[in-house]
């Protein structure tokens, strides 16, 4: 795509540079139209587009007012979510999963430091992807585990085992069958959110902080671990038919971060609240509760089945439990 967007370039500043012919004749047309598509939209986005999992994002107002609530069981609101408006999941008022909740992280194993690829907002540069981390593996009662990779530039020793610790015990509260498909976790000094990709997840410290602040680190894990675990991964549970079906079913979005973007975040904005339907019905506003089950059945449905429901044990076991010293 960079070559796409050297092109795009060259369009734009002809004037000055100029592009060969057959410079501008190397691109297929249905990526260049990819391509400005995305430009313009990245060169555009009003403050609604924004990444919710963005810590500057978590200080923005709702996006629009509040409008009156769903009536009738098959109907949505006007804007096509349900009750009440929120921005996404991870900014949500609910507290799902709590500080207070047990947590399934039993120790830190320290390994030292060696080379992991760690991304680095103070540069651009591919080189800068490998770099020196403190590594510990992080081990649970159910017997997973997380390695754990903390940059190591900014850090002393203590202070990396500090913020491992804090991803681990939110890591230790989400099910594990979520956690059991978490290899790595990789925690960046500074700014930025958090975001995922195959069996791993990408956290920066500050926003590690300003989550713990606002007692929502663990939501955060949980909606980094379903896009790292059923939807990255060879599952890729998000475009099966079944959830296809259960999305096409439904009249409504469980938030408009999940109605812009379906493809990538409509599940991951949808399982937090299928977890709370499943396991903590209680921690839902009982408008909010029936709003879910009336609107968007059939995904709930489909995550219920792969959810931890009211009375069953959160943490079942996977494996050989590591004995902590």
């Amino acid at each position: 795509m960079s070559n796409v967007r050297d092109f795009l370039y060259c369009i734009l500043m002809t004037t000055l540079c100029g592009c060969a012919g057959d410079q501008m004749g190397a691109f297929d047309s249905a990526e260049v139209e990819e391509a400005l598509v995305t430009e313009i939209h990245d060169q555009n986005r009003s403050p609604d587009d924004q990444d919710p999992d963005s810590p500057a994002d978590q200080k923005r107002p709702n996006p629009t007012p509040p409008l009156p609530p769903i009536s009738g069981k098959t109907s949505c609101r006007a804007d096509g979510l349900i009750s009440p408006n929120l921005y996404s999941t991870s900014v949500a008022e609910y507290l799902i999963i709590r500080d207070k909740d047990a947590t399934a992280f039993t120790c830190l194993r320290a390994r030292g430091v060696q080379k992991r690829e760690i991304p680095r907002s103070s540069c651009d540069d591919d080189s800068c992807l490998v770099t020196d981390a403190y590594i510990f593996d992080s081990h649970y009662s159910d017997g997973t585990e997380v390695e754990l990779q903390v940059e190591k530039a900014k850090f002393t020793t203590t202070q990396a085992r500090g913020f491992a610790t804090k991803v681990a015990e939110a890591l230790g509260r989400i099910p594990s069958v979520l956690r059991k498909g978490v290899r790595e976790g990789k925690i960046q000094s500074g700014p930025g959110g958090a975001y995922a990709d195959v069996a791993k997840f990408f956290i920066a410290t500050e926003y590690i902080d300003s989550r713990i602040e606002q007692k929502k680190l663990a939501h955060t894990m949980f909606h980094e671990a379903v896009h790292a675990v059923w939807e990255d991964s060879s599952l890729s549970l998000n475009q099966t038919s079944g959830w296809l079906s259960a999305q096409a079913s439904d009249n409504c979005f469980v938030t408009s971060y999940a109605q812009r973007r379906p493809a990538r975040e409509d599940m991951a904005e949808t399982a937090l609240l299928a977890f709370a339907v499943n396991y903590y019905p209680e921690r839902l506003p009982q408008a909010d509760l029936k709003a879910l089950q009336d609107q968007v059945p059939g995904r709930l449905k489909f995550l219920s089945d792969l959810l931890p429901k009211k009375g069953e044990s959160l943490f079942v076991k996977q494996g050989a439990v590591f004995r902590c010293n």
